[in-house]
């Protein structure tokens, strides 16, 4: 049982009575951006598979930089590019993996932060790849 200081409060109930006044007086904590908008983007299925597929994108164009040492210049951009959409993706989905609002809502904070806050208020998440990248066969 805790100890408490003669004065301070004469019971635990006390101390609760207090944080809870406080916490009335004040309202619940307010997030930027509120636990809400993660409803914006797609599911959590969809960001496992598309994490999924990021991260073997990543792998993939990380071997051609490796076997393809003329041109890895346009590789490691292509890398770079690869590896910002695999963190827009898994941050996605660690905030839909998070049960706590405070830590969801720092990942949602990350995502805002690297997607824009125009894309983000709209709710567009990049591709789980740089799509802009590949050949389109005719």
């Amino acid at each position: 049982m805790p100890v408490f200081r003669p004065g301070l409060w004469s019971s635990p109930v006390d101390a609760l009575v207090f944080a809870c006044a406080v916490w009335v007086a004040t309202g619940p904590p307010q997030y930027d951006p509120p636990p809400q908008d993660l409803l914006l983007f797609p599911g959590w299925r969809e960001c496992c598979v598309a994490c999924d597929f990021a991260g073997c994108h990543v792998a993939w164009v990380e071997r051609q930089v490796d076997m393809d040492p003329w041109q890895a210049d346009e590789w490691h951009e292509w890398l770079v590019e690869a590896r910002f959409c695999r963190a827009c993706w898994w941050t996605l989905r660690d905030a839909h993996s998070q049960g706590v609002t405070r830590w969801r809502c720092e990942y949602l904070a990350t995502l805002r932060d690297t997607l824009g806050r125009e894309r983000y208020a709209a709710g567009l998440m990049c591709p789980p790849a740089p799509v802009w990248r590949f050949a389109w066969a005719d």
